[in-house]
């Protein structure tokens, strides 16, 4: 399950004692016109990051974050080519801001959960547990979120290549978190976006994934491909080195 922060931290954030703010999201540039957009007022673990990868023709966003606000304008202010949206798998703080694109991608089996928002996208456990520092407007009201529903104009299957001029990545469909997970691959620069699936989580929370074998099954597959850098769902970056070590100690920690 999710992280579930001390209680005393929870009751006493309220609505009523929480600033209100403008500048949302956070930014950080990366080598090879790669940028991740991060909602910085809520605990990393409960919001997903937004990975902008940016093509001559076309730009790639890997994951939308919650969608409490738009981060349209935010991209758009990194790079002028059309936009792509793709979801990594049907989690709210993945999907969550998906509606807001032209172009949003999702894998088959994770779609129909994103055009029919239910507590299988995890946001009872954000409204229950997530923490903030502050909210974007005086209507949000904290444990009454709820994502929008939004049907996928493009499905994805393992092996589709998006096409951005410069630049090409490829979708991996690795099933497990979610039986629709992917993760985003571009042989040129060894980046690997890695989703819900991969990420280093400092905190060590136990959260089993849907299908266990399938999981661990995906992650040896991803241990074949020569990565430099994982661009994960949550928290900072990573080594393909730090991967090797990662995937040892999920193998087998679920059984």
């Amino acid at each position: 399950m999710r992280i579930i922060p001390d209680r005393r931290l929870r009751e006493e954030m309220s609505d009523f004692n929480l600033p209100i703010v403008n500048d949302w999201y956070d930014t950080k540039s990366y080598p090879n016109n790669v940028t991740r957009i991060s909602e910085k007022y809520i605990d990393p673990y409960w919001s997903g990051n937004i990975w902008v990868i940016k093509g001559s023709e076309a730009s790639l966003i890997v994951d939308t974050g919650t969608g409490i606000v738009s981060p349209i304008p935010l991209i758009e202010s990194i790079t002028n080519t059309p936009l792509i949206a793709a979801a990594s798998c049907h989690y709210y703080d993945h999907a969550g801001g998906l509606h807001y694109f032209d172009r949003r991608c999702s894998h088959p089996l994770d779609a129909a959960v994103i055009s029919d928002p239910t507590n299988d996208m995890g946001a009872g456990h954000f409204n229950q547990f997530a923490v903030f520092s502050a909210l974007p407007n005086k209507e949000f009201k904290l444990g009454s979120y709820y994502p929008i529903s939004t049907i996928s104009s493009d499905l994805l299957c393992d092996g589709f290549i998006f096409d951005l001029g410069n630049r090409s990545i490829e979708v991996l469909h690795i099933p497990g978190r979610t039986m629709g997970s992917l993760v985003f691959w571009e042989e040129k620069t060894g980046n690997l976006f890695g989703g819900e699936t991969v990420f280093v989580d400092p905190y060590l929370n136990n959260f089993p994934p849907k299908n266990v074998q399938s999981y661990e099954d995906g992650l040896k597959r991803l241990c074949q491909y020569p990565v430099s850098t994982i661009f994960g769902g949550h928290f900072e970056p990573f080594s393909g080195k730090e991967l090797i070590d990662l995937v040892g100690s999920e193998i087998g920690r679920y059984d």
